[in-house]
């Protein structure tokens, strides 16, 4: 009597880019120096509800307009505003340059209807 291997391997399952969002956008990405120490974590999701570093992008445009007329100082008022900005929008490059790596790092399906991510299969014969 032999004994025959008759599992058959199931297509690898695939997700939407908005699923792979919601999972890449809760979970932290690591950078890690050649050498070993870690020299980054961050969750995206931090990243994109950061008001920068003086909190006024949260409710930018009313903020902004109702903050200049009311200060002494409209200049030094601007320039808090134009820092935050730069800084959100650098947070906002990275996030969208980290998921575009995540995408690139996946399979795609592309049905020409939707694309779908997915694994790459992994060869058990090494």
């Amino acid at each position: 009597m032999s004994l025959e291997d008759t599992t058959t391997q199931a297509p690898a399952a695939t997700i939407t880019e908005r699923e792979l969002w919601a999972i890449f956008v809760a979970n932290a990405w690591q950078t890690t120096f050649s050498m070993g120490p870690t020299v980054e974590r961050c969750k995206p999701e931090d990243l994109l509800r950061d008001p920068g570093i003086h909190g006024l992008t949260s409710e930018l445009s009313s903020s902004l307009a109702d903050a200049v007329e009311e200060v002494d100082d409209p200049t030094s008022e601007l320039d808090c505003f134009i820092d935050d900005i730069e800084s959100y929008l650098a947070n906002l490059k990275r996030v969208r340059d980290h998921f575009d790596r995540i995408k690139d790092a996946f399979v795609v399906d592309d049905d020409g209807d939707e694309v779908r991510y997915r694994m790459p299969v992994v060869s058990e014969a090494a």
